[in-house]
């Protein structure tokens, strides 16, 4: 530890005088696909320019790391960097400043690798870290006062109880490896267990040695609301159907019966479907309980809240990075108003403490744009969020 004290001292000696860390407010993510390069350049100047007269003061620019490290060589890894940067300046011809995040996710379908392989063996962590490290470089070198770089989204480590926690180490070796070719850049750095408030408070800011870095943390609860019907999870949220929010008692009968309609034309086998009916429902009618959906929706934000104190770190220091319900796509899921509650609800939390946030996301599943996208906000959730026309 001594050796490493010296050598990130001696690293801060030589560097020059570092920007100012960028001041975020409002955001919302948006999603970089690396297609045709004039399409692609063209959705992101359209969305940028509606997320802009929408009232947001910044985008968390989702990359996509597998796309990196399938690739072979220096030069495919630069025109990636390149593809990156130029997303960037159409998005700031807006007025807006940016945090490129390297948004890792599950491994699916023709990915055969993801976030959990990501961290599985020092060699794979080594390679991620070389494409973190590269694209934290190219957007130092491009300049601009108001960007950031997050180089790690939702590490699923360490959400096992009375098991050591992993990721605090990770992520020290991959800070380290990036401050190595990127000294200036403001970092954007999470915890373990998904981005979660429990992961924030098992790091350690002091082992960092770093004043600019931007504490992040991702908050759905309560989950059996946001990804009601959401067919990539598992269990209650899944089953879940006409969950309001907040969850009021009148409706409690309404989405006992849909979600449990739900589970009979699943495919849980019928001998199984009984038991697992009574599970679920059980977890229904919890969301429902007095004053459960409330204190869930609030818990995450105490608990950094008391990180935060401990360590000393100003309110404009953390982001609450991500958030969100699920759009409907049938009567089963949240209605728009629900999900503007919801919004309201987490909003005025994270801005009670002084904290900015970045909504999930501008299109998508949970996107709040009128048409995946292309259109501009939802009014009854720009209200939700407090925008009230262009930054």
């Amino acid at each position: 530890m001594r050796l490493r004290l010296a050598l990130v001292a001696a690293v801060w000696a030589v560097a020059p005088a570092m920007a100012d860390v960028p001041v975020y407010h409002r955001g919302v993510s948006m999603h970089l696909e690396f297609t045709d390069t004039m399409a692609h350049l063209a959705r992101v100047q359209s969305e940028a320019r509606n997320i802009a007269e929408a009232g947001f003061d910044f985008v968390r620019l989702t990359v996509d790391p597998f796309v990196y490290l399938e690739r072979q060589s220096d030069e495919q890894t630069n025109q990636l960097n390149a593809g990156v940067l130029a997303a960037v300046l159409q998005i700031e011809k807006n007025g807006l400043k940016v945090i490129v995040d390297l948004h890792a996710i599950p491994k699916s379908g023709k990915r055969e690798i993801g976030s959990v392989e990501y961290a599985e063996t020092d060699k794979v962590f080594a390679d991620y870290g070389a494409v973190a490290a590269s694209l934290a470089a190219a957007i130092e070198a491009d300049g601009t006062t108001g960007r950031a770089f997050e180089p790690f989204n939702e590490p699923v480590l360490d959400c096992e109880k009375n098991i050591s926690a992993k990721w605090p180490d990770l992520a020290l070796q991959l800070h380290d490896r990036i401050r190595n070719r990127a000294a200036q850049i403001t970092l954007v750095m999470e915890g373990g267990c998904w981005g979660g408030a429990q992961g924030l408070s098992a790091l350690s800011p002091e082992a960092f040695h770093d004043d600019h870095i931007i504490w992040s943390f991702h908050d759905y609860g309560p989950m059996i609301f946001t990804h009601q019907g959401a067919s990539w999870v598992a269990g209650s949220p899944h089953y879940a159907a006409g969950l309001p929010y907040p969850p009021v008692q009148e409706a409690l009968t309404a989405a006992v019966a849909q979600s449990r309609q739900k589970m009979a034309m699943s495919d849980i086998a019928p001998d199984k479907l009984h038991k697992r009916q009574r599970q679920e429902i059980g977890a229904v009618r919890y969301y429902f309980s007095h004053n459960h959906a409330k204190l869930e929706t609030e818990e995450a934000f105490r608990r950094v809240a008391v990180w935060a104190d401990r360590h000393r770190i100003k309110p404009d220091r953390i982001l609450f990075g991500e958030f969100g319900a699920i759009r409907p796509g049938s009567s089963s899921e949240p209605s728009l108003q629900s999900r503007s509650n919801y919004l309201l609800a987490k909003r005025r939390v994270s801005e009670a403490h002084g904290w900015a946030w970045s909504v999930w996301e501008w299109g998508g599943s949970f996107g709040i744009a009128k048409s995946e996208g292309a259109g501009g906000i939802e009014p009854a959730l720009a209200n939700a969020l407090g925008l009230s026309g262009r930054n």
